[in-house]
């Protein structure tokens, strides 16, 4: 129902996603970032920040006004907010999560959503009881080249879709939790935080896939999806060295025209009538959470990805993971 009032978010985790999803609550007129829950002082927090990619630069004279608590418990016991962003490591998404919806709050996790398929089923069905929103955070269906190949696709202007190639590489993390091997091993970094969001895509994009098939090749995870008349193949890794820069892209081959993306914000489509180039300034972020923010005031969940979709990822990822084998 759309209200007037602002709605009112506690961010729950401060390190590099939980910094940027801040940053963009507080440029939003209908959002208002009423408190963070971190172990660590925020302000410690930004000064250390961490991640792959440049997404935004939050002042730290704004945190002055801003609540930091250390307990969740007594966060949401007293701030009451309306929604949560849960940005904390993935092996600690499923308690806060369950506890904020619990709370009242509509909550937008990061992704992955959980690295097994009975975490995801609980907060589901916690959402599903308390009639609160989960969302997963797949940034890349708010990305403007992946739009761009969404509606292509589904207004059938270029003919059916043959084939999507589409790989995400970056250099291994060597920030905060990351630099933990067992925890990264635990988690399947490769699979669950960057195949993921291809996967997503792609089911976004077709629906559930026929098979998919997987194999490791050394820093590698590679997933083949067969639709039938249409195949998928999806490539990403985590490599050495650590300063490797993030890249992503995708070649999609149409009846009548490819399109090709080799960088975020961009693409070209290549067609009878010559070629085409786009570009896409909106930060894919900002989108996200602004479409979260409206789903919350409106119930409108388009675009994003709920929890039921985000559980069929994580369970082709855990399908994955079995499959494989390194050489």
């Amino acid at each position: 129902m759309q209200t007037n009032e602002k709605t009112r978010v506690l961010v729950v985790g401060f390190g590099f996603m939980g910094q940027t999803h801040a940053a963009n609550l507080l440029k939003l007129p209908d959002a208002q970032l009423v408190g963070i829950v971190d172990l660590e002082n925020p302000a410690d927090r930004i000064r250390h920040r961490g991640g792959n990619i440049a997404t935004v630069q939050f002042d730290i004279e704004q945190l002055g006004s801003i609540p930091w608590y250390q307990d969740l418990t007594k966060a949401l016991g007293e701030l009451r907010p309306d929604a949560a962003v849960i940005a904390l490591p993935t092996s600690l998404h499923q308690t806060p999560s369950e506890q904020c919806l619990s709370a009242g709050c509509n909550v937008f996790c990061e992704k992955p959503f959980a690295v097994t398929v009975e975490e995801c089923d609980s907060v589901c069905n916690c959402s599903e009881r308390k009639g609160k929103l989960i969302a997963i955070g797949y940034v890349v269906r708010f990305s403007g080249e992946h739009v761009y190949l969404y509606d292509t696709v589904k207004s059938g202007r270029l003919g059916r879709l043959e084939y999507l190639a589409s790989t995400r590489f970056a250099g291994r993390p060597d920030w905060g939790f990351w630099k933990t091997d067992s925890v990264y091993a635990k988690q399947n970094a490769t699979l669950f935080d960057m195949l993921c969001h291809d996967l997503d895509f792609t089911r976004h994009l077709l629906g559930a896939p026929n098979t998919v098939l997987g194999a490791v090749c050394g820093a590698e995870q590679v997933a083949v999806l067969d639709y039938g008349d249409t195949q998928v193949k999806c490539e990403a890794g985590f490599i050495n060295p650590s300063s490797f820069p993030f890249n992503q892209g995708y070649m999609a081959c149409f009846e009548k025209g490819t399109i090709v993306s080799h960088s975020m914000g961009s693409c070209i489509e290549y067609n009878a009538d010559g070629t085409l180039e786009k570009s896409f300034p909106e930060d894919p972020y900002m989108a996200e959470i602004r479409a979260f923010i409206d789903a919350c005031r409106t119930g409108c969940t388009s675009r994003l990805c709920l929890g039921r979709e985000a559980l069929e990822t994580t369970r082709c990822c855990v399908g994955l993971q079995k499959q494989a084998r390194p050489q």
